[in-house]
């Protein structure tokens, strides 16, 4: 079954219960109890990586490696999280998955001698965000459709980085305040602030005001 690009995780269940697993484990235990705590992570994830590819790196990154190398990189920083209980784990989750892209990202972009993009935006991401601040663009052909998601993902790419993810977390993956707040490492008050700068940005963008 297709994996829906703004599937969202439960960013708040059981994230004690979580840190007493783990912690509780020797080092025999310890990889089998991981994976059995990230299984219903992953296709999530996926989704999540899936919604930030734009077309021109469709082939070049796959999003269930990027998810498995994420998670590797957070089986060996274990210590990361369990040190660090104010963040759910499926935030902890998040955040390790898109920086693990980000990497990605520049090392595409580095190599081609490009601008560096660090966030980007599949074509379901940029309809996403368009219907979101009531942007129609041209919907009757193809082409004019494509010209009009092109132009959403270059209004979105000139947002800030930050900008771009409180976007994507909070309409795309449909994540609350707080759970956005906890992917992004800030306080659920700068997220919010975050939010409506960025939406206001955006649609001044697309609608010719900027």
């Amino acid at each position: 079954m297709e994996e829906r690009e703004f599937e969202s995780i439960d960013a708040h269940a059981g994230d004690s219960g979580v840190r007493q697993r783990l912690r509780q484990c020797d080092n025999a235990q310890l990889k089998k109890e991981f994976e059995s705590l990230v299984a219903e992570h992953r296709a999530p994830l996926r989704a999540m990586v899936r919604a930030r590819i734009e077309p021109r790196l469709r082939r070049r990154i796959d999003a269930s490696d990027v998810v498995q190398e994420a998670l590797l990189a957070a089986h060996r920083r274990l210590d990361q999280f369990l040190n660090q209980p104010a963040i759910p784990f499926a935030a902890w989750l998040r955040r390790m998955t898109l920086e693990r892209l980000i990497d990605l990202r520049r090392r595409h972009y580095a190599a081609r001698r490009s601008v560096l993009v660090e966030v980007g935006v599949s074509d379901g991401s940029a309809m996403t965000l368009a219907k979101t601040i009531g942007y129609q663009g041209n919907q009757d052909a193809t082409d004019r459709r494509n010209e009009s998601i092109d132009k959403v993902r270059t209004a979105v790419q000139r947002l800030s980085s930050a900008d771009q993810q409180i976007l994507l977390l909070r309409y795309v993956d449909r994540l609350s305040n707080v759970e956005s707040a906890d992917v992004l490492g800030v306080t659920s008050a700068a997220a919010s602030k975050r939010h409506v700068r960025a939406l206001l940005r955006l649609s001044e963008m697309l609608n010719g005001r900027s």
